[in-house]
């Protein structure tokens, strides 16, 4: 049952799983989204279904201690919601459960969290910082994109992948941290990252996928370490490990840009919005030139 109050707190009782709204016309509550102020979810309820709030007006949502799951789009497109309330208990946050929520400045996440969905967070513009859960296992892909607010993330030790554009357009990120454990990096991962000067990747990452450093315009060095088996590094510049491929050329790179004689292969966007370098070096060996290189 719900029942929307003069002041604009909206109160849902029940128990088990609230129903999901694949067409956002069957939600009952549908002509009040408006008039909505605060939500709260009462104890019992242990998921929060699809869409449900979905465009709701609402500046504050407060979650009752029985839900586990918060489900796809749940809040989605919430315009003026400044706080949630997420307890212990809550272990996923499915797609887009707070996308486009750009008015939240901070989200307190319980421990018990271990999954994080595509787009759960992407466009909360002012999301400043975002503790993550010690057992968080998965983020989905753009989990955090387009968050100009965030500034360094800590990744848990259970995450070892960054997905598929994770943290793209974050304008103003400049670390991320305990990355050791990481053993891949997604496609566009970190494109547009503007705020990145340097990225240190780790011995054990086996994966980078393309245009994982694109558009940074500010990141002058990229350093693998030297006991990585899959790739290397040389004068800031990502190579495979042999050094036979010219991989990326940080877009923040200064100057002449010389490479090593070992290099028959340019890959794709390898010198991507690199406006800086005033002249490029290439020794005879150059057997292939991706295209965009």
């Amino acid at each position: 049952t719900w029942t929307l109050y003069d002041n604009g707190l909206f109160v849902v009782e029940g128990s088990g799983a609230m129903t999901d709204y694949p067409s956002l016309a069957e939600r009952p509550w549908d002509d009040y989204l408006d008039d909505m102020t605060a939500i709260v979810i009462s104890e019992g309820i242990n998921h929060i279904g699809d869409y449900t709030y979905r465009y709701a007006k609402a500046k504050a949502v407060t979650i009752g201690k029985d839900v586990k799951v918060i489900g796809k789009h749940a809040f989605d497109m919430c315009f003026n919601l400044e706080q949630v309330v997420i307890p212990e208990g809550v272990t996923k946050l499915d797609d887009y459960a707070f996308n486009n929520c750009y008015t939240i400045t901070s989200v307190d996440l319980p421990s018990t969290v271990t999954s994080i969905g595509k787009q759960a967070f992407h466009y909360c513009r002012n999301l400043t910082s975002i503790e993550l859960p010690s057992g968080l296992v998965y983020l989905g892909r753009d989990a955090f994109s387009s968050n100009d607010g965030l500034l360094s993330v800590t990744l848990p030790e259970g995450i070892t992948s960054i997905s598929e554009g994770l943290f793209e357009n974050c304008s103003n990120l400049v670390s991320v941290l305990n990355i050791d454990q990481v053993t891949s990096i997604g496609n566009f991962a970190f494109r547009n990252c503007d705020s990145l000067q340097s990225f240190y990747i780790h011995e054990g990452v086996t994966s980078i996928g393309n245009y994982a450093f694109e558009d940074c315009d500010n990141l002058v060095s990229i350093t693998v370490a030297t006991n990585n088996a899959k790739y290397s590094s040389l004068n800031g510049a990502l190579y495979n490990k042999d050094q036979t491929t010219l991989i990326a050329v940080p877009a923040g790179y200064v100057g002449e840009f010389v490479a090593p004689n070992t290099v028959t292969q340019l890959a794709m966007y390898a010198f991507g919005n690199c406006d800086k370098i005033t002249s490029i070096v290439l020794q005879d060996g150059i057997t292939t030139i991706n295209r965009y290189a």
